[in-house]
């Protein structure tokens, strides 16, 4: 074959792929079908949910083809039981409630975690800050904020100072 004719092969395969026949569109019900294909594509994992909503709302994969809301109303027991088997009991206070991958709950990693590297202290005797204990009290606060305790982020004088990494910042100024 000459170069000319593999030249022409290919410009007539590069129209058919582009969805040209020989220099013409193809017809217009083609193009619905790319919008069908489209609509397939945006549909949700789990589907639609079952009660006819407008406009229609996804449905969760564990709720058996409802949204949360429906099924929350429909299957009360059910929905219950789902959100007892989600709360976790915190390794340091032992209250339950949501709880990060490390097993404490927010106000413990809050209140005994270190500024700078994030590390929870599980020390029950660690020192609490002796400066913003009682405000936070009086704010709502569920934990004693410690006192600065890691040994790798901080330094001996601020260990014995006993405030936290806050009140120790005012404290200097």
């Amino acid at each position: 074959m000459t170069r000319w004719v593999v030249f022409a092969i290919i410009v007539l395969c590069s129209f058919f792929l582009q969805g040209f026949e020989c220099g013409k569109a193809l017809p217009s019900n083609s193009k619905s079908k790319s919008a069908k294909d489209k609509d397939r594509l945006s549909e949700p994992a789990a589907g639609w949910c079952r009660t006819k909503h407008k406009p229609p709302k996804a449905a969760q994969s564990s709720f058996d083809g409802y949204c949360k809301a429906c099924f929350k109303a429909k299957h009360p027991r059910l929905y219950a039981a789902t959100q007892k088997c989600r709360k976790k009991i915190c390794k340091f206070c032992n209250k339950a409630g949501d709880t990060s991958a490390d097993g404490f709950c927010r106000p413990c990693v809050r209140a005994r975690s270190c500024d700078v590297c994030r590390v929870v202290s599980t020390n029950v005797f660690a020192n609490p800050c002796t400066s913003c204990n009682k405000r936070r009290g009086k704010l709502g606060a569920t934990q004693n904020m410690l006192a600065l305790w890691c040994l790798t982020c901080t330094t001996v004088d601020e260990r014995a100072s006993s405030l936290c990494r806050r009140c120790y910042k005012l404290d200097r100024r």
